[in-house]
């Protein structure tokens, strides 16, 4: 209801034209910045059921530094490139067809047949070319292997930090729930 005054006001005001709509726009544009500015919704940390007696304890952590920014940065770009090394392809897909489909066939087939036989044949190739292509190339694997380093610093880093903050903090103010 208040969406569709503020239309008709601004309609009367800016006019009904090319103009009016773009001042529009800009008024409504200006409008959702200043209610996102007093939106105070918390952020959602943990939901958990204490019982009487039970305690519970808040440890925030400081901002990232320079350095674990740019380490975190980094661990992003190695798991988007990990991501498109370790996606399926097209000739993957279809090996997995043939090898199911000749799976398939084999175990329909009686075991002493010479069908059998070329089937299970096919089976060992297409097992063979879709270990292939599922291995990642030497510089790949760096890749992986890089993102895992990366990524086991980083956590470091954060469990180091967040360590830091417990010890340095403040004596805990601790909340009984009754």
């Amino acid at each position: 209801m208040i969406q569709l005054l503020r239309e008709r006001a601004l309609a009367k005001v800016l006019g009904d034209g090319v103009t009016g709509m773009v001042g529009a726009s800009i008024v409504e544009w200006g409008v959702k910045r200043v209610a996102a500015a007093f939106d105070d919704n918390g952020e959602l940390l943990d939901v958990s059921k204490l019982l009487p007696g039970e305690t519970y304890e808040i440890t925030t952590r400081p901002a990232p530094d320079r350095k674990e920014r740019k380490l975190a940065k980094r661990v992003d770009d190695l798991d988007r490139r990990a991501a498109r090394i370790t996606a399926v392809t097209r000739s993957q897909r279809r090996v997995e067809r043939k090898l199911a489909k000749s799976t398939r066939a084999a175990t329909k087939a009686a075991s002493d047949t010479k069908r059998h036989a070329r089937l299970v044949g096919e089976i060992a190739g297409y097992e063979f070319q879709l270990q292939k292509l599922t291995t990642p190339s030497p510089r790949d694997q760096r890749t992986l292997d890089e993102r895992d380093r990366r990524r086991a610093e980083l956590a470091e880093r954060e469990a180091a930090v967040i360590a830091a903050a417990r010890r340095d903090a403040r004596p805990a103010r601790r909340q009984v729930f009754r």
